[in-house]
């Protein structure tokens, strides 16, 4: 574990994360800290319409370091959404304490708020066409095959790489 203090936070913990998983899991946790702005996201692993991307975006109060090395994070407030175009309201301040447990730079124990429920998380990876949870994918540049585009294997793409899951 890494020994940390309050300052520490958001230089650590700022950018994406995902939470490691094995084969079998249905929900796979993401982080973002951008600013002061905390999303962390619900991914459902198999495409399921009746179970939509659930998103919780907190713009955080403070983090404070605890006996353990760990972060305590409370919030200013809070908004729940879903990739159905759901959003609750907004509350004030954020009913939601989330908890960061550095193991080093790219691998920390997350907590959200749940009795028992760390999940590991890792940096997550920039590689060339990859893209978040939530975030646009890359732009065709050229059309697929089936308009007259390039041939088998390219998929049109120009330039990056789709990572399937």
């Amino acid at each position: 574990m890494l020994d940390v203090k309050d300052a520490d936070f958001a230089p650590l913990i700022r950018g994406d994360w995902e939470e490691d998983i094995g084969a079998g899991k249905n929900f796979r946790t993401f982080v973002k800290l951008e600013g002061k702005k905390l999303v962390v996201t619900s991914h459902e692993m198999h495409a399921d319409p009746n179970w939509p991307d659930h998103t919780i975006t907190s713009e955080t109060k403070e983090a404070r370091v605890n006996d353990q090395k760990q972060f305590v994070v409370t919030g200013l407030w809070r908004v729940e959404s879903n990739a159905k175009g759901y959003e609750g309201k907004k509350v004030e301040p954020s009913d939601f304490t989330y908890t960061f447990w550095p193991v080093s730079r790219d691998i920390v124990w997350f907590d959200e708020g749940r009795r028992n429920n760390w999940v590991k998380l890792v940096r997550a990876k920039k590689s060339e066409g990859s893209f978040a949870i939530g975030a646009e994918p890359p732009e065709l540049t050229q059309p697929p095959r089936a308009l007259g585009g390039p041939s088998r294997g390219d998929h049109g793409l120009t330039g990056c790489r789709l990572r399937v899951a």
